[in-house]
């Protein structure tokens, strides 16, 4: 009796487990381009003379999923630092983060994009620093891009700037 009651109990699991599977996204890493230029427009001074850059350690990540074979998936997290802000004060501005990409020979545009990015100097989460403001910030401004498959086989180059 009890071989029997095992027995079902194992039956139904089976089933109810291959009833419920659940469809897994399969994602392929690709190579990402290797031509990531930061442009002559790298940095924006503003009035108090503090000054926004552009650092040069962003970060690339591309890939497909299986199931959209046409498309490439990159996303890019490019890194900021705000120098010079008053450390006495809360300063807060803001700054146009632009990507483009281009092909490889830069003959045409395939994709551009402006992202309005905010920052302030105001660090009241960090408690080891007596005073809540610091004159050095670091920033990250993220942007996620959908191509053409053909066009990233192509080649393509990448540019960062600010404005």
């Amino acid at each position: 009796m009890h071989k029997i009651i095992i027995l079902i109990i194992i039956i139904s699991q089976f089933i109810l487990g291959c009833s419920l599977k659940e469809d897994k996204l399969v994602i392929q890493q690709l190579d990402c381009p290797k031509h990531f230029l930061i442009s002559e427009a790298n940095s924006v001074l503003f009035e108090n003379n503090s000054m926004i850059s552009i650092l040069n350690n962003s970060e690339l990540n591309c890939y497909r999923i299986v199931d959209d074979p046409i498309n490439v998936y990159i996303e890019i997290t490019n890194s900021y630092q705000l120098s010079n802000a008053p450390d006495f004060e809360l300063y807060e501005g803001q700054f146009n983060a632009l990507l483009f990409i281009t092909d490889r020979e830069e003959n045409f545009k395939i994709y551009s994009k402006s992202t309005e990015v905010s920052f302030s100097n105001d660090i009241k989460w960090n408690t080891k620093i007596n005073t809540p403001y610091l004159n050095k910030v670091d920033l990250q401004s993220y942007a996620s891009v959908i191509l053409k498959f053909s066009d990233y086989s192509n080649g393509l180059r990448i540019f960062s700037a600010i404005n």
